[in-house]
């Protein structure tokens, strides 16, 4: 995709089986984006794959004080733990705009 900075992608054949993105600005800020994989094909081992290929990149472009965000639905935060995610700390907080207005 052209507006962003690195993918990845799995494929059987033709057929599309896993997909991650990252986006961001490429200095400061970049958000982990997208990270799917087809439902007939997970719990192979694709969800990891993506990841580290995502976390080499982070290893080779980014900086100390980069910001390196996502957005994640559980049990997907466990595999984000193992690629240097964390929880944020008690100082620091994360919000989502609400699209919707009540």
């Amino acid at each position: 995709m052209a507006t962003s900075l690195f993918t990845v992608c799995i494929y059987e054949e033709n057929k599309l089986v896993g997909f991650g993105r990252i986006v961001g600005d490429g200095g400061i800020t970049y958000v982990v984006s997208d990270i799917m994989v087809d439902e007939a094909y997970r719990r192979q081992g694709f969800a990891s794959l993506i990841m580290q290929a995502i976390d080499l990149y982070f290893e080779e472009n980014t900086f100390d004080d980069s910001y390196i965000c996502l957005i994640a639905n559980s049990p997907a935060d466990l595999l984000y733990q193992k690629y240097h995610f964390e929880y944020l700390p008690q100082n620091k907080s994360g919000m989502l705009r609400k699209q919707k207005p009540s």
